[in-house]
């Protein structure tokens, strides 16, 4: 991002302004691209030959320091992305109102289908905020299927709560069609989706498995055995 800078003259009889060339900001790097760069800069350090040397000496003294007391910090360091991610979760399969509803009718409709998921699953929690994810579909040849609905709480407690009593779901029959998962990031949206592709190939073949603990496992017979 470039911003144009201003800078005033002042003399004897007027005052001038002029800008100056666009001047380009540092672009803002997020905690894991600090880290892999610094893994850069430790590993061509201590690969030179003048580590002996006073300016090598110092700058191996600057990594240790770096590592020892700022990497931890960038490490435990949540970002305002993250911390929301873990107040959230989405929805599937929850019905979206139609392209001709007003903006406020869909926005009641969704936090009341919401709060009626909550009273069900006996949770009590506060909505932040609710949105659809992706671009609505309004193909008049087919009904698309409803969008993912992303739903934030108020603290990371509430989110837990729904995510454990999510399950009661299944013997509600309004509801068997719809499903709760935590907000997850790309990594773990790549592994999900790896799983399930998993998961498919291995039940073609015959193998009875499932997803368990994050892994494609056999399941557990009544006696607890594979």
């Amino acid at each position: 991002m470039s911003a144009t800078k201003k800078i005033t003259k002042f003399d004897d009889k007027n005052v001038t302004t002029r800008k100056t060339q666009s001047v380009s900001e540092p672009p803002v790097l997020d905690n894991a691209t600090i880290l892999a760069e610094f893994k850069k800069i430790a590993l061509t350090i201590h690969a030179q030959p003048q580590l002996d040397s006073p300016i090598g000496q110092a700058a191996a003294k600057l990594v240790s320091l770096f590592q020892d007391h700022v990497v931890p910090k960038l490490s435990n360091y949540l970002s305002p992305q993250e911390i929301e991610r873990q107040r959230s979760v989405v929805i599937q399969g929850l019905p979206e109102l139609d392209s001709s509803a007003l903006n406020l009718e869909r926005r009641i409709h969704e936090i009341k289908a919401v709060c009626g998921i909550l009273d069900q699953i006996g949770v009590e929690a506060n909505l932040v905020a609710t949105y659809r994810l992706g671009q609505r579909n309004d193909d008049q040849a087919k009904t698309p299927p409803p969008r993912l609905l992303k739903v934030i709480f108020a603290t990371r407690q509430m989110q837990r709560q729904v995510i454990s009593n999510a399950k009661k779901l299944r013997s509600i029959a309004h509801f068997k069609k719809v499903f709760i998962q935590p907000s997850l990031t790309k990594e773990q949206r790549d592994h999900q989706f790896e799983l399930r592709k998993e998961l498919r190939e291995r039940r073609d073949k015959g193998e009875d498995v499932e997803i368990r603990n994050n892994k494609v496992v056999l399941k557990k017979s009544g006696n607890g055995q594979h």
